[in-house]
C-alpha cells in the first residue's frame, strides 16, 4: 500500500543526455525476467486470545523460519465475527462509526440516515506488527487513519461497493432482533505487509505477532433506539497468502547473509498522538527521524453515546509544520478550503492524481443544512471527512529509501474555532526494516 506514490522516473533516466537518441521500450527485445520456481497458499491463523470485547487485546502468531517462504505484499486481511450487544426494539439500527453523513451537513435525525455509516475497521483502536519484541509498525488510532486514507486514497467506487462488501462500509444494521451479528473481512493496513517488498518470513528467527486492541463501543458503533452497550468479536482469523520458494533458494539467501550482508526492506510507519483541541495549537513532537514525509490530521467533536461521528476541519484559519525550528509551508495562513484539501493531497502523494478520489455526498445537500454554501461548494470535505496535511517528501522516486526530511523535532501550530473534541496528527515517516544472518530484526529510522 502506497500512501506517496507520485510521479516515478523513467527507467532510461540515467542512461543519456536529453540531446542523444534513445530506442523506446517498445522497440527492444523484452527484458521481462521468468519467475523463479515458487508455490502460492493461502493461510489462516486463529487467534490465541479468544473471544473479545470492546477495549480487549487479540493476538496472533504468524509462524515463520525455514520452509515459510513470503508473506505476500498486500495480501493479508482480518476475518471475524461481530455480535452487538443490543435489546430488542422495532426501529434499531447500527453502522460503524467514521462514515460519510450520505444527507448533507446536518442530516435528519431518522434512522439510519443519520448514521452515516463507517467500516468495520472502527473497531480496531490499535495494531502493533512485531517480530522478536522489536515494533515493525506501530498504528495508534487505527480507525481514524483508516478512514484518512480510505476516505482521501481510494475512490468512490471502491468506498462504495469493495468496501461496503468487505467490512459493511456506508451501511446500517437495522437490528430488530437482539443482539445483531455481521461478518467482516477487514483488510490490514500496516506498511510492511503492504510495500513493494513481501516480508520474508524464512529469514527471521520469531513468530510475527499481530497484536489489535479493540475501540469502545462509543469510538466504534452508532446507533438508532436502543443503546448498544456492548459488541464482541469471535471467530477471529488472519488470512494472508504465502509464496513458498524453493529450499535452495533459501539457502542462496542466508549464505549472503552469513557472509555479512543484510536483507534490508525499506518501508514506512506512522507515529499518530490525539490531544484535546483548543483555538490555538502549539505542539512539539520529538522524534529524531532520518525521514519525515509529512503530518495529517483531523478533527473530532466530543463524543455523545450513539451519535455518528464526522471528521472536521473545525472551521481551520491556519496551521504550520516546522522542522528543527525551520518552516515548511511558507505561504501565508492556510485557511481557505480549496487549499487546505490541495495541501493534503500533496501531503499523500496524491497532487493531479486523477486515479484516486476524496469522497463526497454530492452538491445538492438538504434545505435543512445551517451551512449550505460551504456544503455545496466542498461536498462533505469540510465537515463531514476533513483532513488536513502538510507534506516534506523530497522525492517519489521510488528506486530510493528516506526520502523524506531529517528531522529531530516537529513543531505543528493551527488555528481554529477551538470546539470541544480530539485533534488527531499523524506523522508519516520512512524506516528500513533489517535482518541479519541470525534472523533478528532491527529498525532503522
Amino acid at each position: 500500500m502506497s500512501y506517496q506514490s507520485g510521479y516515478q522516473v523513467p527507467h532510461n533516466y540515467h542512461s543519456a543526455n536529453s540531446m542523444e537518441p534513445g530506442v523506446p521500450e517498445s522497440l527492444v527485445s523484452a527484458l521481462d525476467q521468468k519467475m523463479i520456481p515458487s508455490t502460492t497458499t493461502i493461510k489462516q491463523i486463529s487467534t490465541q486470545s479468544g473471544d473479545q470485547k470492546s477495549g480487549g487485546l487479540m493476538l496472533f502468531q504468524l509462524p515463520t523460519g525455514s520452509g515459510q517462504g513470503y508473506l505476500k505484499s498486500g495480501s493479508a486481511y482480518l476475518k471475524c465475527k461481530i455480535t452487538f450487544t443490543q435489546a430488542i426494539a422495532a426501529a434499531n439500527m447500527i453502522a460503524f462509526q467514521g462514515g460519510l453523513d450520505p444527507s448533507g451537513a446536518n442530516p435528519p435525525t431518522v434512522a439510519n440516515a443519520s448514521l452515516g455509516g463507517g467500516s468495520a475497521s472502527a473497531i480496531i483502536s490499535r495494531m502493533n506488527v512485531s517480530c522478536g519484541g522489536v515494533l515493525l509498525n506501530s498504528i495508534q488510532n487505527y480507525r481514524v487513519l483508516h478512514d484518512a486514507i480510505l476516505n482521501h486514497c481510494t475512490s468512490v467506487g471502491y468506498r462504495q461497493h469493495d468496501s461496503a462488501i468487505m467490512e459493511f462500509t456506508g451501511k446500517s444494521l437495522s437490528s430488530v432482533i437482539a443482539n445483531g451479528v455481521l461478518d467482516v473481512c477487514i483488510p490490514i493496513m500496516v506498511p510492511c505487509m503492504n510495500d513493494e517488498q513481501s516480508l520474508p518470513l524464512f529469514l527471521l528467527n520469531s513468530p510475527v505477532v499481530i497484536e489489535i486492541l479493540f475501540s469502545s463501543v462509543n469510538d466504534a458503533i452508532a446507533y438508532t433506539t436502543t443503546a448498544v452497550t456492548e459488541f464482541t468479536v469471535s471467530s477471529a482469523f488472519i488470512i494472508y497468502e504465502n509464496l513458498n520458494v524453493s529450499s535452495d533458494f533459501e539457502m542462496a539467501v542466508k549464505m549472503k547473509l552469513q557472509q555479512g550482508a543484510v536483507w534490508s526492506m525499506s518501508t514506512d510507519d506512522f507515529y499518530n498522538l490525539s490531544l484535546a483541541n483548543n483555538a490555538n495549537i502549539n505542539y512539539n513532537i520529538g522524534l529524531n527521524l532520518s525521514s519525515v514525509k509529512g503530518i495529517l490530521w483531523t478533527f473530532n467533536v466530543t463524543p455523545v453515546a450513539g451519535e455518528y461521528h464526522n471528521y472536521s476541519g473545525d472551521t481551520q484559519t491556519d496551521a504550520k509544520l516546522y522542522l528543527d525550528g525551520r518552516l515548511i509551508n511558507q505561504f501565508g495562513n492556510l485557511d481557505t478550503i480549496p487549499q487546505q484539501y490541495m495541501e493534503m493531497q500533496r501531503s499523500i502523494g496524491g497532487m493531479f492524481d486523477y486515479v484516486t478520489s476524496s469522497q463526497s455526498y454530492g452538491l445538492l445537500p438538504l434545505i435543512s443544512d445551517t451551512n449550505v454554501v460551504t456544503a455545496r461548494l466542498f461536498g462533505t470535505y469540510p465537515l463531514t471527512s476533513y483532513l488536513g496535511g502538510i507534506a516534506c517528501n523530497r522525492s517519489s522516486d521510488s528506486g530510493f529509501a528516506f526520502t523524506g526530511t531529517p528531522c529531530q523535532t516537529i513543531n505543528f501550530t493551527r488555528t481554529c474555532a477551538g470546539t470541544a473534541g480530539t485533534l488527531y496528527l499523524m506523522v508519516l515517516y520512512s524506516q528500513m526494516i533489517m535482518i541479519d544472518a541470525s534472523g533478528s530484526v532491527s529498525i532503522v529510522r
